[in-house]
């Protein structure tokens, strides 16, 4: 019974249902930064956003709307539907909160969180201090034909886990033999930006965080049978974290924070 009210999250896209949430009833005459800032402050202190998406509607056609909520995780989401639904209140207007049946797959977009979100969710987890990343390597891909080609390689560590966990990237920006110098450097600069990014998802994607029923979390770094990682394939590394976690400073719930097992 407890492993069961154990949650694992991992560093991929929110799609699951039950961690999207379908709001109805939202007044289309107020202004969009109006709602979307009382949807935040209603819905961000159950636990870190992913997205708050309103469908707008024109107010004269239909005085009500529609929207979206995503979590990461769906211990929040399920939090913030039994006590928000029928209880928010937007102008006026009781909101009705219930889990989204119509989430839509971007087929042709990857599954891996941005390398921004990755860091954005480890860093409300794990605490600023609780990871950390340097870069392997960094290298020219040669022989690419109008392209300026990098390829990119990264080490996560999380406190206290006994190994790292790796992850590599490529970036690929248009350059153009008629192209000066300065147009170079800056695609190198954009084609070395692109594969770090890609990089760091590629890294945290290997790794999952777990929520105890206490608010504890611990990480786990799957294995890896790339043989240029430090990783052996047989080897699951369990973090022990001894520091408190700096939640990310646009959330703070009111539950119990989650805090490093001990």
């Amino acid at each position: 019974k407890n492993l069961m009210s154990v949650e694992l999250l991992d560093f991929y896209r929110p799609d699951e249902r039950e961690k999207n949430l379908y709001l109805t009833r939202i007044p289309a005459a107020l202004p969009r930064p109006e709602k979307w800032g009382k949807l935040y402050n209603a819905f961000s202190p159950y636990g870190l956003l992913y997205r708050i998406h309103l469908v707008e509607q024109d107010a004269d056609s239909s005085p009500l709307e529609y929207g979206f909520v995503s979590f990461y995780s769906g211990a929040a989401a399920r939090r913030a539907q039994r006590e928000l639904n029928g209880r928010l209140e937007i102008g006026g207007t009781r909101i009705r909160v219930q889990f989204s049946d119509r989430i839509k797959s971007a087929a042709a977009a990857s599954p891996l969180l941005h390398s921004s979100r990755c860091q954005e969710l480890a860093n409300y987890y794990l605490g600023f201090h609780g990871w950390s990343s340097r870069v392997t390597a960094m290298e020219a891909v040669p022989n690419s034909v109008g392209t300026v080609c990098y390829h990119c390689r990264v080490e996560i560590q999380i406190a206290a886990c006994r190994g790292a966990c790796t992850g590599s990237g490529v970036g690929e920006v248009p350059h153009g033999p008629s192209e000066g110098a300065l147009q170079k450097a800056q695609s190198i600069g954009v084609a070395k930006k692109q594969a770090f990014s890609r990089a760091i998802a590629a890294a945290f994607s290997r790794v999952i965080l777990c929520i105890l029923p206490s608010g504890k979390v611990g990480a786990h770094v799957v294995p890896s049978c790339d043989p240029q990682c430090d990783l052996p394939c047989d080897l699951l590394s369990v973090c022990d974290l001894s520091h408190d976690p700096q939640c990310d400073l646009s959330c703070d719930p009111p539950h119990d924070p989650p805090h490093p097992i001990t």
